[in-house]
């Protein structure tokens, strides 16, 4: 990095920080966020890009969906959605509680797709299989509207990969039976709305919290 791209990025995440206080989910404020997170990933730093990133699913889906009449233009985001994504579940100076409740909003605003949605349905299931990270995700959840629920469940569970999908369903029913089994109903009928059946078999050796 030359000596002007440095003062020129210093710059950036001068800007960017003055400007932490809007939440408007603006496309040129998150690319911004970004690219200056990608730079700085400091806990100031990551804040900004936590704010900036969209609040509801249907922002989400707005600013990362491929749109053909924004390509080409500074609200065309479609090409970063991966990155962006990837960098916000990778977040470490955001508190679980707030980091959790977001990604729950912006789940239950979601479609299964198989652009910017499929990803952060990957990245949804894949901190669904982290014991601590899960054990927050179920309580946010159960904390929700029945409806609101059921449109959680139907983006965890829509998906053909079964393998993946039945073990990972089979952990968290023997989880929730335990911790939220008022949760348990929905996500059952999620999966039987997908997939036709549940057969729910937990393993005896599967620690469960």
């Amino acid at each position: 990095m030359t000596m002007r791209e440095l003062i020129l990025m210093l710059f950036l995440i001068c800007a960017v920080r003055a400007k932490g206080q809007y939440q408007d989910p603006s496309p040129v404020r998150l690319h911004t966020a970004f690219e200056t997170l990608s730079f700085l990933p400091d806990s100031t730093n990551q804040q900004l890009f936590f704010e900036a990133f969209p609040n509801t699913g249907e922002s989400f889906s707005l600013l990362y969906e491929k749109n053909p009449q924004l390509i080409g233009t500074s609200l065309d985001l479609h090409t970063e959605g991966f990155e962006h994504i990837h960098a916000f579940w990778n977040l470490t100076w955001v508190p679980d509680s707030t980091f959790i409740e977001k990604a729950v909003r912006i789940s239950c605003g979601l479609r299964y797709g198989l652009g910017a949605s499929w990803y952060w349905q990957w990245h949804l299931r894949d901190a669904l299989r982290q014991p601590a990270r899960a054990q927050g995700i179920l309580v946010e959840v159960a904390r929700l509207r029945r409806g609101h629920q059921m449109q959680f469940w139907s983006l965890v569970w829509s998906t053909s990969n079964s393998d993946d999908r039945d073990l990972l369903f089979e952990w968290l029913r023997t989880y929730m039976l335990k911790h939220v089994p008022q949760t348990v109903e929905i996500s059952d009928l999620a999966f039987r709305f997908f997939h036709g059946h549940t057969n729910p078999r937990p393993f005896p050796d599967t620690p469960v919290p």
